[in-house]
């Protein structure tokens, strides 16, 4: 009892001790508390002050400390807690220095190392370029066809296929008839000064610039002695060998890709050589037969006009066993853009997103909507594509057209002697190379994190003000020489014409043409392994086929029921009327009142019966 009794005064004389310190609080004491737990609790929070700052004002609250008036215990514990404070502070401001250091080099090293890794591996490339040769060969009586030769590499490629002894057409935008130059020229001049709007005075100019590369061609053909002079119709005669002739093709109108694989058939003997180097950049906008811009020159045009030059390569469409018994060969031109493959570096180091890599667009192939717009001159435009950037659409329909070229190649190898290649000549010092630059509707998201970081932002305008006054891109760009040295191998080397590997891509930064230490088709041929995936895949490759060739297919069972309906006068007459469509026959008819054109088609080959309607 005692003990309790003990117990009990000892705890009363602790609470009212406690209660007497806590009732005896100053109010600088209570204040200095305040500013102490502020303090704490704000070195604990996320969205404080800075490690430094929060010191600061601990320093502070510890001189005010020293110079109160409390008692020494109280300053003492206090002054613990501050101490505590000021250790813990100090852990988090070096934390803060470090993740800060480790963070500026971390975005130093994700920005600048992609860039220098990019810059080293042109200047690689640029230095190690080989100088391509190629031996002299025979080419008397043998006739080529260059579709979109009249540009620079067409016109190398022509040259020295003409001083060959090759007979050369040029598929240009061109009239053949080029006497007239003069008189267009002061027209164009005429226009420009008169225009007032400025997107008419931009496509007179446009118009302006193909007239001056016209006259300059005539001039060069002059000059080599190679331009075959030729009439407006143009004969068999006129395919003299070591001679160049231009002939009329419009790629972005597929009626007049069918009218020049016409005169072909009926004009050149024997085709030997069909090469493709035409190409745009232009885009997102509709064709005459609306398709996109980009896609209808890049790749369905160039399809239609290899389907329908078949025969005159030595293709037996009807009798698959009845082949002509020379050898001729299909040449793709196609571009850096459309064999881009995924960055080997990690994120956020990739150079070019995933999502940014051409690819193949099936809805391409089919025709769109038109959308029209009048201005305030009352001058009707086309709305420009909804989501489409040109540069994305012209690696895209690239990509195809390579896809499309190894599945043909595949194709003609099981019974023909037509051999397909791809070329790619690289980026040549031209208007239209010069012209080349990434998309930019779709940024990686390194590159928008990066944009504005000062190592990048500071790199950019450095460049941009060097290359405004030094042509630094332009000094690694290779002559348009060089390409067609590469495009000659393809097309007139004994390697590359070799019937068990065809379907290569052929590119200068795989060395030499010739004297290469490997097989001979091996020469300046790239690896299976450095092509992008999508060329690889087999099943791919067969639904792009059967996708174009169903494409084609609609074009001439389109082009024949027109010309059949347009006959009738536009009247609503009946059904019965025939239209020959190559091997097939279109029973037509047209309804005023819908606008559609009603078509009925017999395959007699694969006896198969398809109806068909369209605006």
């Amino acid at each position: 009892k005692h003990h309790k009794m003990s117990s009990k005064k000892k705890t009363t004389k602790s609470v009212s001790k406690n209660s007497s310190e806590v009732t005896s609080e100053s109010p600088n004491e209570k204040k200095i508390k305040e500013e102490l737990q502020k303090l704490i609790t704000e070195s604990e929070s996320i969205s404080g002050r800075d490690a430094s700052a929060i010191k600061a004002s601990s320093i502070e609250l510890e001189e005010q400390i020293i110079a109160s008036s409390l008692s020494s215990d109280k300053k003492k514990k206090l002054l613990s807690k501050v101490k505590q404070l000021q250790q813990d502070v100090d852990n988090e401001d070096k934390l803060e220095k470090v993740c800060g250091r480790v963070i500026q080099v971390g975005l130093l090293f994700t920005s600048l190392v992609p860039m220098l890794l990019t810059l080293f591996g042109k200047i690689s490339e640029f230095t190690t370029r080989p100088i391509l040769i190629n031996p002299p060969v025979d080419l008397t009586q043998q006739h080529a066809v260059i579709i979109g030769g009249c540009g620079a590499l067409g016109t190398e490629l022509a040259l020295m296929l003409a001083s060959s002894g090759s007979s050369v057409i040029l598929g240009c935008r061109y009239s053949s008839d080029m006497s007239s130059f003069d008189d267009e020229e002061n027209e164009f001049d005429d226009a420009v000064l008169g225009a007032t709007d400025d997107s008419y005075a931009v496509e007179t100019e446009q118009l302006k610039a193909r007239a001056l590369s016209r006259a300059s061609l005539r001039s060069r053909l002059l000059e080599e002695g190679v331009w075959a002079n030729e009439g407006e119709e143009g004969t068999i005669s006129k395919l003299t060998p070591g001679t160049v002739s231009i002939w009329p093709i419009d790629l972005e109108s597929l009626t007049s890709v069918s009218l020049f694989a016409d005169r072909v058939l009926k004009e050149v003997p024997k085709l030997d050589l069909l090469v493709h180097v035409a190409a745009t950049k232009e885009g997102c906008s509709l064709t005459e037969d609306s398709y996109e811009l980009s896609h209808q020159v890049n790749f369905i045009a160039p399809a239609l006009a290899t389907q329908l030059l078949l025969p005159a390569l030595g293709v037996n469409l009807e009798d698959k066993s009845k082949h002509a018994d020379y050898k001729s060969r299909i040449i793709y031109t196609t571009c850096d853009a459309a064999l881009q493959v995924p960055d080997w570096l990690p994120w956020p180091m990739r150079r070019i997103d995933p999502i940014m890599l051409p690819s193949v667009k099936y809805h391409r192939l089919q025709p769109l909507k038109r959308h029209t717009t009048i201005d305030d001159d009352d001058h009707i435009a086309n709305k420009p594509l909804p989501n489409c950037e040109p540069l994305s659409e012209y690696a895209n329909a690239k990509l195809s057209a390579v896809i499309q070229a190894k599945e043909l190649a595949r194709r003609l190898n099981v019974r023909t002697s037509v051999v397909t290649h791809i070329v790619n000549p690289g980026a040549l010092d031209t208007p239209f190379g010069r012209s080349a630059g990434p998309p930019t509707i779709r940024v990686s998201a390194r590159a928008k994190m990066m944009a504005y970081m000062p190592p990048v932002w500071i790199s950019r305008k450095l460049w941009g003000l060097v290359s405004s006054k030094v042509d630094v891109s332009g000094f690694m760009l290779r002559d348009p020489k060089v390409g067609a040295q590469l495009l000659f191998h393809a097309c007139t080397s004994e390697g590359t014409g070799d019937l068990s590997h065809v379907g290569g891509l052929y590119a200068d930064t795989a060395g030499v043409n010739i004297n290469c230490g490997k097989a001979p088709w091996e020469c300046s041929r790239v690896a299976a392994s450095e092509y992008p995936e999508a060329v690889l895949n087999r099943s791919l490759a067969t639904e792009l086929y059967g996708h174009t060739d169903t494409t084609i297919r609609n074009h001439q069972m389109r082009h024949g029921a027109g010309e059949e309906v347009s006959g009738t006068g536009g009247e609503a007459s009946g059904s019965g009327q025939r239209v020959e469509v190559g091997e097939r026959m279109a029973r037509g008819a047209k309804d005023n009142k819908r606008n559609l054109i009603e078509v009925e088609v017999t395959d007699s080959q694969h006896d198969v019966e398809v109806s068909a309607e369209w605006d």
